[in-house]
């Protein structure tokens, strides 16, 4: 998967506003589903985004 800084940025700036869903992030940011999966999983691999159980992704403090 090719990631492009703008595409890291503009998910980060969604999920300041507020915890998404992956249909939320695909719909405002419209990227298919697979690369907002991805990208979302390599920031939680990374300590910058959690999910919660109800599977909205949040940002982590610190």
């Amino acid at each position: 998967m090719q990631v492009r800084g703008l595409e890291v940025v503009e998910v980060l700036e969604a999920l300041e506003r507020s915890p998404q869903l992956v249909s939320d992030l695909v719909e405002e940011l419209r990227m298919p589903a697979q690369e907002v999966k991805a990208l979302l999983e390599a920031l939680r691999a990374k300590g910058v985004v959690g999910k919660a159980e109800s599977g909205f992704y949040y940002l982590r403090e610190g």
